[in-house]
């Protein structure tokens, strides 16, 4: 989590108690901090030492294979240089401010970088904890071998050690993940959180670290990402986030009083950030900030270190500048993305908290050498010098906010294993464990920052009003109490420490509350980006907007990933090199996972796209060779759409499946054809894969307009057929996951997200949720929908659909490769396409980008995926993905065969080398437009509903097998249908007029004026803004499993 506290308490005084409820618990805000600050004369701390997370890292994550990095403008603009270095943030983080103020030094090093110097060592640097206790145990071999014995071991004991985590724990690994939550109650989770940052204190006490800070976590349940995704309309405080946090930080208050009674000659104390958090959210305009609920564009302000007076800096370890006085005056074991849970770290592929104390130890080896070396400034000599700058300096942990978000609420895999009490004591006891290692290590003054209301982060308010996710606070508040009390227990039982937990939760959520009196104007959107779901790789100098005012966002950036805002298609004849290297769309709109589906559409098929992904590859490694093309395959998204044609067209619309099977068996083999083109993605490399559901089919305008009836509802079998799917392939996706190593496979359900749009339209900004935007909205798509015959609705943000096509896993996907195709299945003609970039209409199924342009630019590709039979893809976009797709296709090779287009079964995904798959199931076809003109009444169709979630329980099913089948695989199901449904129900909520009629439509001369207005576009196709509104909770899903 990124953002920014000054209150440190200590942990004789414990923070606020668990809250019996998910509710912020703001206390008095600590007063203004002034204008300038002078630094502090240093005559006590020789070094400081960072441990944890995004918080303290300070460029660790620029030397390791991963994707949470902050190594890119515009992070680093009010950097010294204006230099991004791998803080998560637009400047300087609390550890330099902490080395600063207490007279260290400016800037701490990351540990990791390769030009670390003996002075960088001997003051310290900033590194899942226990790699970070690794490095810790490797950098105090590196002090004696630059100092002696004796020296290193003064730096190592008189320097402060600090540690901060917990935010990530609760807010990523509970809360976002979910597999936690399921496991544990957030009471448990925060214990075993707690116990972990003792047991980390005590490895840094015998490394030989005798002052010990630990950080609180903050009100994680007010940071942007969560009032994004939990706040609701409003984008309020995730309370449940808060109160998790608040419960860690007690019992990480309490750990650290206890242990701190153990430690001999140690300082162990706890850092309450979450009431000067929560006082600066309350009391934003107090500070000096504008805005309290949207990031800046980075990590967020958590800067207090300058007011230390030990530097103004705190390096990464692993940063390879390091000098020999940043060791000494401290460093940055944190990594971006770790958590006290090391299923975190495992997750964002980060630094585990125990590998940052392996560092810390072999930091204090190198203060150990770099001591012996100096002869004039320390009178102690070796190790004994270490010990005392490892005991005397400050170590601070942050942690607690990725594990909430990412591991418990992220993937959902550890909520199935926890509640949140639990998984908020498991990580409260881990935080306490890493404390007791520091301690171990010789640190004796440890800093343990809270996690904030993570919940009030921006790209967690998801819906129109931007309300804080109350559940995210909720959880964090429940481990920053838990934090609190374990740190104080902690603090009682290691002798000469000195433990303080930083409270940033309820500084953060006073700043959210009140956030004029800080000086902020925007608390819900972030500086960077898009406001909304902006950070890491979505945050870029070249494609991001960074606000003019820094100063006046609370929040930098909004926590999220993002590859590039368009997806090309792979048939693209302008596909670029950079494309081909960061993704493309073979989909085909049409298509289907039965093989009949693309034959009807005459589109291409699953198994021809695989053929075009064998094309992909080898032009790819012809490229960049085979082992870089290995490698993009495996790290790369795979994401799989089908299954809506598949029931609209096939089995519903054409009518002779449905004569031959129940549609329990035909969604079965739905499944089981989703489950094969998983497999084969595997087989030719990819790792992670997500796979979408399908959406409440029954709700499409066409579907509500064949089979809803006079008022048009959604088709209900229609839409039951889309959950039966979904079901299914979600189930088979788990099974097929844990037989498939080294993969990462998830089920992405849409079916719920679209549901609850449907359902609460206007709070999306949706108007319209039964009609497309093109023409009348009923039965308009592909031909039918054209600049001669219908009209564009005005405003294409208010309708959820854009057209009324069936467009979902294939259409959906389909970014132009049917343009040369002979089928009617096409869309490279106006109005498709008046609000894509200079009006063109491309051969995309919308009247602007589509799903894999979505998907490939939040996930920070590209903008564009290319069609791959583009006459116009260029060598250069191979290398960053095309799109196979083909409008129209499906699984049957029957239906893509009547539609003349590609099958999608004509390829073989995992035998061509891709390991990372995403599915999507089918969407709510009963309430596409052209089902519901059928009955007259604008309703869903209920059949092909029922067909549709059949169909997508039975991919879910298979994703599930293919996760336990091909381990080395990554896959998994995107629920659509359920996603979509939830829009067409409540297109207002959604900021849409209509759901029923589409926007283009053969019904009316023109397409309707505002085609933001309409859900439909056309009368199968949703519009480019109802695809934007289901497109968080796919990046999410995609993000928490496939990363």
């Amino acid at each position: 989590m990124h953002a920014s506290a000054n209150r440190l308490q200590r942990v004789p005084n414990p923070g606020p108690s668990p809250a019996p409820e998910p509710k912020p618990c703001p206390s008095p805000g600590p007063n203004p901090a002034p204008a300038t600050t002078k630094r502090t004369h240093n005559t006590t701390f020789p070094a400081i030492f960072a441990f944890g997370d995004s918080i303290l890292d300070t460029g660790n994550n620029d030397y390791i294979l991963t994707l949470i990095k902050a190594n890119f403008l515009p992070y680093g603009m009010n950097f010294p240089d204006k230099v991004p270095t791998g803080r998560f943030c637009n400047g300087k983080i609390p550890s330099d401010f902490i080395a600063d103020y207490i007279g260290v030094k400016p800037v701490v090093p990351a540990y990791l970088r390769p030009g670390l110097t003996q002075e960088d060592l001997l003051t310290g640097s900033a590194i899942p904890m226990s790699k970070q206790l690794t490095y810790f145990q490797e950098y105090i071999e590196k002090v004696k071998g630059f100092v002696g014995k004796e020296k290193a071991e003064h730096i190592i004991s008189k320097g402060l050690a600090i540690v901060v985590a917990g935010s990530d724990d609760l807010a990523n690994t509970y809360y976002g993940e979910h597999l936690e939550e399921f496991l544990y109650d957030i009471d448990t989770y925060t214990s075993f959180m707690a116990s972990s940052a003792a047991s980390f204190a005590m490895q840094l006490y015998e490394s030989g670290a005798r002052k010990i800070g630990f950080i609180g976590v903050s009100p994680i349940g007010c940071i942007p990402i969560q009032r994004t995704t939990r706040g609701g309309l409003k984008r309020k405080c995730a309370d449940e986030l808060n109160f998790a946090a608040q419960l860690f930080n007690s019992k990480l208050s309490t750990s650290l009083n206890e242990l701190a009674k153990t430690m001999k000659n140690t300082t162990l104390v706890y850092i309450d950030i979450y009431s000067s958090f929560n006082d600066m959210i309350q009391n934003p305009k107090k500070y000096g900030f504008d805005e309290i609920d949207r990031g800046c564009c980075g990590t967020g302000l958590l800067e207090l270190a300058k007011y230390m007076g030990v530097k103004e800096i705190v390096p990464a370890y692993l940063d390879p500048k390091i000098q020999p006085n940043d060791l000494l005056t401290g460093v940055s074991f944190a990594s971006g993305g770790a958590g006290y849970n090391p299923t975190t770290s495992e997750a964002a592929n980060a630094i585990p908290m125990l590998d940052q104390l392996t560092y810390f130890q072999d930091y204090i080896e190198k203060v150990n050498r770099l001591v012996r070396q100096e002869k004039s400034q320390y009178k102690l000599a070796g190790l004994e010098k270490t010990n005392q700058l490892i005991s005397k300096g400050v170590a601070i942990v942050v942690g607690g906010s990725n594990d909430l978000i990412i591991t418990y609420f992220g993937s959902g895999a550890q909520r199935l294993k926890n509640d949140i009490d639990s998984y908020t004591t498991i990580i409260a006891d881990s935080a306490a464990s890493f404390v007791l290692q520091l301690y171990g290590y010789g640190a004796r003054r440890i800093g343990v920052i809270g996690t904030p209301p993570l919940g009030c982060v921006p790209s967690q308010r998801l819906k129109k009003k931007k309300i804080c996710n109350e559940e995210l606070n909720y959880a964090s508040q429940l481990f920053n109490s838990k934090l609190l009390l374990i740190l104080g227990q902690l603090s009682k039982t290691l002798p000469n420490s000195t433990f303080v937990y930083l409270d940033i939760y309820t500084i953060i959520s006073q700043m959210l509350e009140t956030p004029a009196a800080y000086g902020f104007e925007e608390t819900k959107k972030p500086c960077c980006k898009t406001g909304l779901l902006s950070a890491g790789a979505l945050c870029k100098k070249s494609t991001s907007k960074i606000c003019p005012n820094t100063s006046s966002y609370l929040f930098w950036d909004a926590e999220y990933l993002g590859v590039k805002p368009i997806v090309p298609a792979y048939f693209d004849p302008n596909v670029q090199l950079e494309d081909l290297l960061t993704g493309v769309s073979f989909a085909s709109g049409g298509s289907g996972y039965y093989h009949l589906t693309p034959k009807i559409s005459r589109v291409k098929s699953m198994l021809e796209q695989l053929t075009y992904f064998q094309r992909y590859i080898a032009r790819v490694k012809r490229l960049v060779g085979e082992e870089k093309t290995d490698q993009l395959l495996a790290k790369g998204l795979s994401v799989v759409v089908a299954g809506s044609n598949d029931l609209a067209i096939t089995y519903y619309g054409h009518g002779a499946q449905l004569l031959k099977d129940d549609i329990h068996y035909f969604t079965s083999k739905m499944a089981n054809s989703a489950a094969s083109f998983v497999m084969q993605l595997y087989e030719y490399g990819a790792r992670q894969i997500a796979v979408l559901g399908t959406p409440p089919l029954g709700c499409v305008p066409i579907l509500r307009t064949l089979k809803g009836g006079l008022r048009r509802e959604c088709a209900q079998d229609i839409n039951y057929a889309s959950q039966l799917f979904n079901v299914k392939l979600s189930n088979i996706l788990d099974q097929l996951a844990k037989n498939l190593p080294n993969s990462n496979l998830i089920y992405i359900d849409i079916y719920s997200a679209f549901s609850h749009i449907l359902e609460n339209s206007a709070d999306y900004g949706f108007e319209e949720i039964k009609r497309g935007c093109c023409g009348t909205g009923f039965v308009e798509a592909g031909p039918l929908c054209n600049r001669f015959t219908t009209f564009v609705c005005s405003n294409v943000s208010a309708y959820m659909f854009w057209d009324t096509v069936l467009a979902f896993g294939d259409s959906i996907l389909d970014t132009g490769n049917n343009n040369l195709l002979m089928t009617v299945s096409r869309g490279n003609f106006l109005p498709y396409g008046r609000d894509f970039p200079h009006r063109i209409p491309t051969g995309r199924f919308g009247n602007g980008r589509v799903l894999s342009d979505l998907v490939a630019s939040g996930l920070g590709v590209k903008d564009l995926l290319p069609a791959f039979r583009s006459p116009f893809l260029k060598n250069s976009e191979l290398a960053t993905g095309v799109c196979f797709a083909s409008g129209g296709s499906g699984l049957d090779k029957f239906t893509a065969s009547i539609q003349g287009v590609i099958w999608v079964q004509d390829q073989s995904l995992y035998d061509l080398g891709a390991r990372k798959f995403a599915i999507l199931g089918t969407l709510p076809l009963g309430c596409l437009p052209g089902a519901r003109q059928i009955t007259g009444n604008l309703i869903c169709l209920p059949n092909v509903n029922y067909g549709a979630r059949v169909y997508n329980d039975k991919v879910a099913n298979l994703v599930n097998q293919y996760n336990q089948r091909l381990p080395n695989g990554k896959f998994v199901y995107i629920d659509m249908y359920n996603s979509l449904l939830e829009v067409i129900n409540n297109p207002s909520q959604y900021g849409f007029t209509t759901a029923k009629p589409c926007c283009c439509s053969v019904m009316t001369p023109i397409p309707c004026l505002r085609s933001g207005s309409h859900v439909f576009w056309d009368f199968a196709h949703p519009s480019e803004k109802a695809y934007k509104t289901v497109l968080p909770k796919i990046l999410s899903t995609i993000q928490s499993n496939l990363a």
